[in-house]
């Protein structure tokens, strides 16, 4: 018996990949290599066509530096030549940079943002650039090009909606130079600006007047990361009045090694909150230790949602983290979400503190601890979790310097929690300090 042929069937076998449609092909261009998308291109003149669409270059990653700099130099320019015209959002890292080979690679990467300028800039609208750290560069004058080649750059964006360049380590002038060219023409698109430890450490980057002017010029932020010693009484006021509405994330670093003795008002910080209700606050403090230089900077008006906390290491007495925790607790126990925790609290005990913090502050929903703390605490954080009677999901406890017969206590604790940590879905670590890498997970799951 002879079967009649399939009405499709002739259609089915005639559809190839050469008469794919041009969406579908990029889409599955999209997914591949650069490699394999040049061996693609050659295949026929419809593909070819797929492999210019614009949309699979918008998106680029380049490195300058490191054991491959040279090849890695090279394609970035020639890349920059044939497509960078279709960039817009663009990532640059800096690796493994000396004294030795940091000429090499701002020449590299000098040629590399000249092209893209020469060849029809392109219209970015994030730009990331990471790894520079100036501050380690042997020689000013090579510093100082850096700042002139980004000003050139930024000069040529008119539509940057992202800026984020973290450790920088700027000079004071070169850095404001480069805030300066990109305020110039993108200073009312720009809505989130990461340039946390931008200038060299040390630095009174709020006192100076030019700096707060150029800050003033971005009137479209929606999301800041920063340094505390960029920020001063006048600055948060303009935000107040440039940015209301707008400003939704605020992250800002204090680090020990920068000025931080300035105080911003709790009526400024009020002025600021009243402006962006929606304004979330993350705050982490480096080396800062004692309670009468870390108070003053947690005005209660801020809308804390993370707080990050190391103490620095034993300097030989009382730091007053009790009073730190207390105060922490009392200002921000309705709002705060995360805290971090790092005590080197020989002289200070804060257990009952600790405790306190846990149970008051109902929204947190992530708890880390590294500190001097009884066993008991561990016990009654568990507690608190088994009883329901916290929002935590993520708890990660390391207890330093206690003795064997609490390391033998805390085992047992985690065999206890494990299923039902697991079964409520909160991912509970238990650990000490002698063996840190020696963790327990509730998350974790026996593969066999």
């Amino acid at each position: 018996m002879k079967h009649k042929p399939c009405k499709y069937r002739k259609r089915r076998l005639s559809t190839s990949w050469a008469k794919l449609p041009l969406p579908a092909l990029v889409e599955v261009m999209y997914y591949l290599s650069d490699s394999e998308r040049v061996a693609c291109a050659q295949v026929c003149r419809h593909w070819y066509h797929a492999f210019e669409t614009p949309m699979l270059w918008r998106a680029r990653e380049f490195e300058f530096g490191g054991s491959r700099f040279r090849p890695l130099g090279q394609k970035s320019a020639q890349y920059a030549k044939k497509l960078g015209r279709y960039l817009r959002h663009m990532t640059i890292f800096c690796r493994q940079l000396t004294s030795h080979t940091c000429e090499t690679m701002l020449c590299y990467l000098g040629n590399f943002l000249e092209t893209l300028v020469d060849n029809g800039p392109p219209d970015l609208q994030s730009l990331d650039i990471e790894g520079l750290e100036l501050e380690f560069w042997r020689f000013g004058n090579l510093r100082d090009e850096v700042a002139s080649i980004l000003i050139t750059f930024f000069r040529s964006q008119n539509n940057l909606k992202m800026f984020r360049m973290p450790n920088a380590q700027f000079a004071l002038l070169p850095g404001i130079e480069v805030l300066e060219a990109i305020a110039e023409r993108n200073g009312s698109k720009l809505q989130t600006l990461l340039f946390e430890f931008f200038f060299q450490s040390r630095l009174a980057v709020f006192q100076v007047k030019r700096f707060q002017t150029v800050m003033k010029k971005f009137s479209n932020l929606h999301t800041v990361a920063l340094n505390y010693c960029c920020l001063n009484e006048e600055l948060v006021r303009s935000w107040a009045d440039g940015l209301r509405g707008k400003l939704k994330e605020l992250v800002i670093k204090c680090n020990d090694t920068e000025p931080y003795d300035h105080v911003i008002s709790n009526s400024a910080w009020s002025l600021l909150t009243s402006a962006s209700p929606d304004l979330q606050i993350d705050l982490s403090i480096f080396g800062i230790g004692h309670s009468r230089e870390v108070i003053p900077i947690l005005a209660s008006a801020i809308h804390m949602r993370s707080f990050s906390f190391f103490s620095g290491y034993d300097i030989g007495n009382e730091l007053g983290l009790n009073a730190i925790l207390t105060h922490v607790t009392a200002n921000y126990h309705q709002k705060l979400l995360h805290l971090d925790l790092e005590f080197d609290n020989y002289h200070d005990n804060i257990d009952d503190a600790l405790m306190t913090t846990v149970t008051r502050c109902r929204l947190l929903t992530s708890l880390k601890v590294k500190a001097q703390t009884d066993i008991q605490v561990a016990r009654y954080i568990c507690n608190l979790l088994e009883e329901g009677r916290t929002s935590l999901t993520t708890v990660d406890l390391m207890l330093c310097d206690i003795s064997p017969m609490q390391m033998e206590y805390l085992r047992d604790l985690r065999d206890d929690m494990g299923d039902m940590m697991r079964g409520q879905g909160v991912d509970l670590i238990l650990r000490d300090d002698l063996y840190p890498d020696a963790r327990w997970s509730s998350a974790w799951t026996d593969p066999l």
